[in-house]
């Protein structure tokens, strides 16, 4: 079946996947406005990001086709298939992959592995997968707008139903949908989208703004609620990219606004959503969490979404998120058919050798997910001799073996990329052939790279990479590269609040970090100087606020792909500033029974699509 309703970003990608990888297996009007006339989306409106498509123009076959025997070697990079999926070297990535067009049940409790305890509650403070994979089936994925589950390259609204922004791109009005409840059966109204927007960014004493609160109102002028269903943003300049901001996975409503403030006006600034039962407005409701064991989250019967056939949302009567931190673990008990689905995030895709050890064991019962994940590399503080030096950072970028570190990590899973998604027309094409990056001049850089540390006296330095422990397997593979490249290196373990509380402090060395896996706007608190965001950043360069100021201020999407080149050369190419650098993308595989059906796999990001509203258990189909 063809595509062709909606314009589908363009994933125009040479996928250099490992041969391990390959065995392992509405209305189409932009929210973006010209300067000359204003634009109105609803619910069903995307805006789409700045890429062309390759759209599938006969998929007959491959409906003929069954899953293994799928054979996507001879179709175009960028090509979108029926279900979302994207094909890139002949791999799929993200969309429907099971249960595409069938009818959907109601009913049953699906077993989905968590791989850890809950760091914390509040995301406006964590950003981490061990919170959002539970969480977001309680908050949904998004606020006011979310990335469509089908296409995470295009934004749709969510608790709002329509929008209007002005001829200029300063004035954003949103229209909620009329039925939503809180969990508790409290209407949600547009003063919680007010009250939520000033305790981001204009927290009382105590408490802290929102990590993300500089990429989303690091611009804003006013909010103000114009009636119970209308909420305005007036920013202080043309913002016709603002809806990717909102779609960042933080900024979601977790703040209810009639339980949270009575605990502020107690003096309990620091009040998290764990304190008020995690109530919110999402497709689940939070029954339980024992400590160490498992996370109960069961259907909210007052959910307002419907699919797009009308049907109420969402089918199964809940999940159970057993907490497992062992990945052998977690494989070991999908395999034993314990588990419906494994966990998401770094640590815990699925490795190709287990990938044919499922396949082996369960046959056409599993099935499987691939999502290109983020780029992982390291991140030197700029602002701090001797990381201040470029020839420094370069050095380093020269030298790392990206090909080996994936092998040793990943087992091959990955693929060349730098700050932005391989493939998209937000990215520099030649990545996999920059210094460092190319396999084919791999020695030659190596032994710039030495030379330059000998040169600059660096050559046998101590030097410290703080890491966070859930990451210890990829900070492992590059300590390995750190020691080979003579640095006296130590490896500092710090869990995840910690690691944020140094960031922001600015009390760190170099610390290991991904890089986006989100729309461009999304990102520009994490990769903005430190006078724009200095709880996160690690330079203090204005030609980058400037660059993101442009992406963000520019309607012309090639100009704006032009800019989003500038800046991810300007930030990582070894001959520009590097102030973070890139090994690569990883791809994480997800593995799911073949009784869980619906299940809108991410493109980019295992945070995108939590709230698994659209997922339903096939009651035919025994665990």
């Amino acid at each position: 079946m063809v595509i062709g309703k909606t314009k589908i970003a363009s994933f125009a990608i040479m996928v250099m996947l490992l041969l391990s990888i390959a065995c392992g297996g509405g209305s189409d009007e932009s929210t973006a406005a010209t300067p000359s006339s204003s634009s109105v989306a609803s619910t069903d409106t995307t805006a789409s990001s700045e890429t062309s498509t390759t759209v599938a123009e006969d998929s007959a076959a491959a409906e003929e086709t069954s899953a293994a025997e799928e054979d996507f070697s001879d179709v175009p990079d960028g090509t979108m298939i029926e279900g979302g999926a994207i094909i890139l070297g002949g791999v799929k990535y993200g969309g429907v992959v099971n249960g595409y067009g069938e009818e959907p049940q109601y009913g049953g409790v699906a077993v989905f592995s968590h791989r850890r305890d809950l760091p914390s509650s509040d995301p406006m403070f964590s950003g981490t997968i061990s919170l959002h994979n539970v969480g977001g089936a309680m908050w949904g994925r998004g606020n006011l707008l979310r990335v469509k589950r089908e296409n995470n390259f295009e934004i749709e609204g969510y608790l709002a139903q329509s929008w209007e922004v002005s001829n200029d791109s300063k004035t954003w009005d949103f229209k909620l949908h009329p039925n939503i409840l809180w969990h508790d059966g409290t209407p949600f109204t547009a003063d919680d989208i007010v009250f939520w927007v000033n305790l981001a960014s204009n927290p009382p004493e105590g408490r802290r703004t929102a990590t993300w609160s500089v990429t989303l109102f690091g611009d804003l002028v006013s909010v103000e609620a114009l009636d119970k269903l209308t909420v305005r943003f007036v920013l202080d300049k043309p913002s016709p990219n603002w809806p990717e901001a909102l779609s960042t996975r933080g900024s979601v409503l977790t703040h209810p606004k009639h339980l949270t403030q009575p605990e502020l006006d107690a003096g309990n600034a620091r009040v998290q959503p764990n304190q008020h039962n995690w109530v919110s407005v999402g497709p689940y409701k939070f029954e339980s969490y024992d400590k160490g064991a498992v996370v109960k989250v069961r259907r909210n019967a007052d959910y307002f979404e419907k699919d797009s056939e009308g049907r109420t949302l969402p089918f199964m009567d809940g999940i159970d998120f057993p907490i497992m931190r062992d990945y052998g673990a977690m494989v070991s008990a999908f395999r034993a058919r314990r588990l419906d689905g494994t966990s998401r995030g770094a640590g815990f895709g699925v490795l190709p050798p287990h990938v044919e050890a499922i396949e082996r064991d369960l046959g056409d019962q599993a099935w499987f997910g691939r999502v290109l994940y983020v780029g992982w590399g390291q991140s030197p503080n700029t602002l701090k001799a001797p990381w201040d030096d470029i020839n420094l950072r370069k050095a380093l970028s020269l030298f790392v073996d990206r090909q080996k570190i994936s092998m040793l990590s990943l087992g091959g899973a990955s693929v060349p990329g730098a700050i932005w998604t391989p493939g998209s027309g937000w990215a520099n094409q030649d990545v996999p052939t920059w210094p460092g990056m190319n396999p084919a001049t791999k020695e030659e850089d190596r032994a710039a790279g030495i030379k330059l540390l000998k040169d600059g006296g660096w050559y046998g330095m101590k030097t410290e990479l703080l890491c966070r422990d859930l990451y210890l397997y990829l900070c492992e593979a590059f300590d390995a590269q750190m020691r080979d490249a003579g640095f006296d290196n130590f490896l500092k373990m710090t869990d995840v609040n910690q690691l944020a509380e140094l960031q922001a402090s600015g009390d760190y060395t170099m610390l290991f970090q991904s890089n986006t896996g989100a729309m461009p706007s999304s990102k520009r608190g994490a990769f903005c100087s430190h006078t724009c965001n200095p709880r996160y950043s690690n330079h203090d360069d204005p030609k980058v606020d400037d660059l993101f100021d442009q992406v963000i201020a520019t309607a012309d999407p090639v100009a704006r792909n032009s800019m989003l080149q500038e800046l991810e050369r300007y930030m990582m190419h070894p001959d520009e500033m590097v102030y973070r650098d890139s090994w690569f993308h990883e791809v994480i595989t997800l593995a799911y029974r073949d009784r869980i059906k619906g299940v809108p796999v991410p493109h980019m990001n295992v945070h995108d699509n939590t709230d698994h509203a659209t997922t339903w258990i096939d009651s035919s189909i025994p665990r």
